[in-house]
């Protein structure tokens, strides 16, 4: 039987900067957009711009995405996980109660 407890301000805290990574990767995916948006404008023009624009607004931005929904199931499991805990605190707090 596991003793350790849901630390209900750590976790809040967890929540929140899952919650922050996620706002400041979408952020930077725009960014990303951006760039890649002026590369294929004519920044860089050639093989090499072709291949950036491709890396950037495909690749790159598809790994952020990937990562920003991480941390967004994260911050729900961090969620669901103090839900649990507090549930399982009332149901046990009811067995004791006459």
């Amino acid at each position: 039987m596991s003793t350790r407890k849901f630390n209900k301000p750590l976790g809040e805290a967890m929540k929140g900067a899952f919650g922050t990574a996620n706002g400041e990767l979408a952020d930077i995916a725009s960014e990303v957009n951006a760039l890649a948006n002026s590369l294929a404008a004519g920044g860089l023009l050639g093989a090499t711009g072709d291949e950036m624009y491709d890396t950037l607004s495909a690749t790159l931005v598809s790994k952020i995405n990937l990562l920003s929904d991480k941390m967004n199931e994260m911050r729900n499991d961090v969620q669901s996980a103090r839900e649990q805990y507090e549930e399982a605190e009332r149901r046990a707090r009811e067995r004791f109660m006459y």
